[in-house]
């Protein structure tokens, strides 16, 4: 009687010992998600741009005051034609 309940304890608590380690486990795993999860927001932040910057980048770079006249616009539509006709010939 003696060994069959030292058995049945001693069952019963690596039992709980091993529902104890899966539970540290997931809890392990959830903290490195959490944690990777956080990294990755803020780098999304540091990376994105502000919508002022943005506004100034796009009236820096492009200003409105300067038009092709016809033979620049057709020139250009020369050379996009024959960059299309490169980029097929190089598959």
């Amino acid at each position: 009687m003696k060994k069959s309940t030292l058995f049945l304890f001693l069952s019963l608590f690596a039992v709980g010992a091993w529902a104890q380690a899966a539970l540290s486990r997931d809890a392990a795993l959830e903290r490195r998600r959490a944690e990777l999860r956080s990294a990755l927001q803020a780098a999304r932040v540091r990376e994105a741009p502000d919508k002022n910057q943005m506004k100034e980048l796009t009236t820096e770079n492009f200003s409105v005051s300067r038009q092709l006249s016809e033979q620049e616009r057709a020139d250009l539509r020369q050379q996009l034609r024959q960059q299309r006709r490169d980029a097929t010939l190089n598959f």
